[in-house]
């Protein structure tokens, strides 16, 4: 599905295709915006598990928080 198919579904359930893209758009925004925060916490608990040991770390080993 793309976003015109999905601008088209919601359309069904809104009063106006201009609020259905609006309400795509919303939520398209804040699904980027949260997917850039996880990014970056795991770039810095990345970088965290590297200054600790000096290396990059084994696949399968968990950091100090248990992730």
């Amino acid at each position: 599905m793309n976003k015109a198919q999905l601008v088209d579904e919601v359309a069904k359930v809104t009063c106006s295709k201009k609020e259905a893209v609006a309400a795509v758009d919303a939520t398209l925004a804040a699904i980027k915006k949260a997917l850039k925060k996880v990014m970056l916490l795991h770039l810095w608990d990345l970088e965290l598990l590297m200054s600790e040991k000096g290396k990059p770390a084994q696949a399968g080993t968990p950091n100090r928080q248990g992730h």
